[in-house]
């Protein structure tokens, strides 16, 4: 029986790497928190749907309400697409990780 040939890293095309499915986003620039801007973060927080997926209750006198990190992002994500809808349209996984880091 024959031997197989070893495979030497110069037998293999450099364009055959794999590629990522993800898309290269361009980066985005920091936030500014102003004071505006924090006033209308607050003000959509205070909403009493989001405050519920938030927070987990709607006032003091209700149980909390168990969430989960999806719904969670998804208010992230409204919230951002809000707020910034350019740098939301640019990246979405960014700007949700930013507005959560933010608010939690």
């Amino acid at each position: 029986m024959g031997r197989r040939k070893k495979k030497n890293d110069g037998d293999t095309p450099a364009d055959t790497k794999p590629t990522s499915n993800r898309k290269a986003h361009p980066a985005l620039p920091p936030i500014n928190w102003t004071d505006e801007l924090v006033h209308q973060l607050l003000t959509i927080i205070e909403r009493p749907y989001i405050r519920k997926k938030i927070i987990g209750t709607e006032d003091g006198n209700e149980e909390p309400v168990k969430t989960d990190g999806a719904s969670k992002n998804c208010v992230y994500g409204e919230i951002a697409g809000e707020l910034f809808p350019e740098m939301y349209a640019t990246d979405s996984k960014s700007m949700i990780s930013r507005i959560g880091s933010k608010i939690s």
